[in-house]
């Protein structure tokens, strides 16, 4: 089991999880390809640390709505819901961004914003509807960007994945080792 130094999370820092489940095999293959489909290096998932009553949460979009999770949750081997990687798009030392995506992530929740079942299907299909009141995981971790004025790729406004932040974490030199 992998262990997390907690101490070293911030509100706003981003994860990318995956599971090993059915869904997870067809969002990576959707979104990474069918030689990905069952790679646990890849993520399935999206979330955010958000601050609370000074506790550590995870906050994501899940059906029916946004969520607070546990982050032990995501502490687990490579063949359950595990973390994938995390990315410092904030920096660990700008308290003010992190105070800034923590209110607008808390007043999300608070406001309960909706998860969009139907805008997966634009991955397969372009010709979906977008509703801007209901999000994907991936969604709701470029709105934050956006958010705190942080450039994101033109092209996630159209169709962002969690692989698509995964990739750019990755080529952007935004990757921390330390939650290994």
């Amino acid at each position: 089991m992998k262990q997390f130094d907690y101490g070293k999370f911030y509100p706003g820092l981003v994860l990318g999880t995956t599971a090993m489940d059915p869904m997870g095999a067809i969002i990576r293959a959707t979104t990474a390809g069918w030689q990905n489909m069952f790679n646990p290096n890849i993520c399935s998932h999206i979330l955010t640390v958000v601050k609370e009553h000074d506790l550590l949460y995870g906050i994501e979009m899940a059906l029916p709505k946004i969520r607070e999770v546990d982050l032990s949750d995501y502490e687990h081997s490579n063949w359950g819901n595990h973390l994938v990687f995390a990315a410092n798009f904030i920096s660990p030392t700008d308290y003010e961004s992190q105070d800034k995506a923590n209110e607008w992530l808390l007043k999300c929740h608070t406001i309960g914003i909706k998860y969009d079942f139907i805008e997966l299907l634009k991955f397969w299909d372009d010709k979906i509807r977008n509703d801007p009141k209901e999000l994907i995981c991936s969604d709701l971790i470029r709105n934050m960007l956006e958010y705190l004025k942080i450039t994101v790729p033109v092209q996630w406004d159209h169709l962002v994945s969690p692989y698509d932040i995964q990739k750019y974490a990755t080529d952007n030199a935004k990757l921390i080792k330390w939650w290994k």
